[in-house]
């Protein structure tokens, strides 16, 4: 199981942030989901497969984001996330 990823954890690129929820948090921050939250690029996950946030898979620590450039946004993934809640 991994953390969940949240709206200001710093990606992999370093230079991107992931966005989330409006309405559902982890720690204060919003939970980001994949294939609606972005970190420069869209989060293509997997995610958890078994925890949802709004209708959508969670995104947690590690999840791959879409390409948004050369290296090292080519093969960014998420990073930084929730230290105590957790999606399996």
């Amino acid at each position: 199981m991994a953390g969940v990823s949240r709206a200001g954890d710093v990606a992999t690129c370093t230079t991107h942030s992931n966005n989330g929820s409006t309405t559902v948090f982890a720690n204060g921050k919003g939970i980001s989901m994949v294939g609606v939250s972005v970190a420069g690029g869209s989060i293509t996950g997997p995610g958890s497969l078994s925890v949802f946030c709004e209708g959508s898979n969670v995104s947690v620590g590690g999840d791959s984001i879409a390409s948004h450039g050369d290296s090292p946004h080519a093969t960014a993934k998420t990073a930084n996330p929730s230290e105590d809640v957790i999606a399996g």
